[in-house]
């Protein structure tokens, strides 16, 4: 039997019962049930948010945790210059798709500048702020989920910064105080209403947060749940989908590896109407804060991201291990050094990780190697007599593999 939302639960049957008390009724029962999840947050004054894990949810919660096991073996195989060029592109995709999501208009050039600011503590370019806070899901070993109204607020400046325009600022002491709706793009019909009053907002807020401490529940279905909630009350007049994505890739990056946390929007970017649908009908008061549908819909966009990560991945893997025995072979035939052959495997895995341009420098390239400026200039000097490297930019001058070292270690 298809398990369905109390609204179309209502409209198939042949009840003589208003909507609201069949939706109460209903709503009981389904507390009830054993795969049933509640949650202590109430959002509309009356009923807490549950999510039923039916079937579909489970084998997709299972099929994750499973995959994962191989994603995060393919991940640990990489060597270090890979894992950090693909990381850049992956953080590259999720800012632009977060952005596009919420009509924020952003190049792939401001994109990567503000990456590449994280680098420097003492640059800001548009974006860098919410640039750092991305970054710091990949590299900040002491990340920790907001445990404070103020964590919001501080995560939510920081999404936002300079791309707010003067009446969608913040009028509460935190949060907002006026109205705020959702509407559809095509028909100006209002979809959904964020709550009403700070003191409502602050009291939610606060019980998301206690929610999202506790370890009594799968943990996915919680990030899901989490994400919905924050949703649903709507805290900002603006700005409230690029926050709430953010928070769900820091709650991801709890269970799952960075990689997947990570390529999530891109996907939810691709199939917006789905996810806009599935939150909708989660916020239907006739549905009485179920998610479980919501939570489904967020599993198969999870799963998705995370196969098409784990193919990219074990693709890029194969890629490498070939160029590298050709470059080896290379190294032996022509007597190279060890230094030069350490320098050309950073540019081949730059080459097959890296979304966007080089980013490796004499002095970048000196440090990860541990030898002195010196040497290293030598020896790039001598890789570029031979036409298997080539430069890019002034200033720094940044270094790339050749199309001449490209077609000898078989890189398409």
């Amino acid at each position: 039997m298809k398990y369905n939302d109390i609204a179309t639960e209502f409209h198939a049957s042949s009840t003589t019962q208003q909507p609201v008390e069949f939706a109460e009724q209903e709503y009981q029962r389904r507390l009830q049930l054993p795969s049933t999840f509640s949650t202590d947050i109430v959002l509309d004054g009356r009923h807490k948010v549950f999510a039923v894990l039916f079937q579909e949810s489970i084998i997709l919660i299972d099929n994750i945790l499973r995959q994962e096991t191989h994603v995060e073996q393919t991940w640990n195989e990489l060597p270090g210059i890979a894992k950090d060029a693909y990381m850049q592109g992956l953080l590259t995709e999720e800012l632009l798709s977060t952005n596009q999501m919420e009509g924020i208009r952003s190049t792939r050039q401001e994109v990567t500048t503000a990456l590449q600011s994280v680098k420097d503590p003492a640059s800001h370019t548009r974006f860098s702020e919410f640039a750092k806070l991305y970054t710091a899901i990949y590299t900040d070993k002491s990340r920790h989920l907001p445990k404070t109204l103020d964590d919001i607020r501080s995560i939510y400046d920081k999404v936002v910064d300079g791309e707010l325009a003067d009446e969608d600022e913040p009028d509460g002491k935190l949060f907002r105080t006026g109205y705020v709706g959702v509407h559809d793009t095509t028909t100006g019909r209002e979809i959904h209403r964020g709550l009403s009053g700070e003191e409502n907002i602050q009291a939610a807020l606060t019980q998301m947060l206690a929610f999202m401490s506790q370890g009594d529940m799968p943990s996915l279905l919680k990030a899901i749940i989490c994400h919905d909630v924050f949703e649903n009350i709507h805290p900002f007049y603006d700005g409230n989908g690029r926050t709430g994505r953010f928070l769900l890739a820091l709650q991801l990056r709890e269970y799952l590896s960075a990689p997947t946390a990570l390529s999530l929007s891109p996907v939810i970017a691709e199939n917006k109407l789905e996810y806009y649908k599935s939150l909708e009908g989660a916020q239907k008061k006739i549905n009485c804060s179920e998610t479980s549908f919501f939570v489904c819909r967020m599993l198969r966009f999870i799963q998705t991201a995370q196969h098409q990560l784990d193919e990219n991945l074990s693709e890029k893997n194969s890629a490498l291990q070939i160029a590298y025995d050709k470059e080896n072979q290379y190294i032996q035939t022509e007597k190279l050094d060890i230094t030069s052959d350490r320098i050309l495997y950073m540019l081949i895995q730059q080459r097959l990780f890296q979304s966007g341009k080089p980013t490796l420098t004499r002095a970048e390239i000196s440090r990860t190697l541990g030898i002195g400026m010196s040497k290293t200039g030598n020896r790039l000097n001598n890789l570029e007599r031979r036409e298997l490297i080539s430069t890019v930019g002034k200033r720094p001058i940044y270094y790339e593999l050749s199309d001449k070292a490209c077609e000898l270690f078989g890189i398409a």
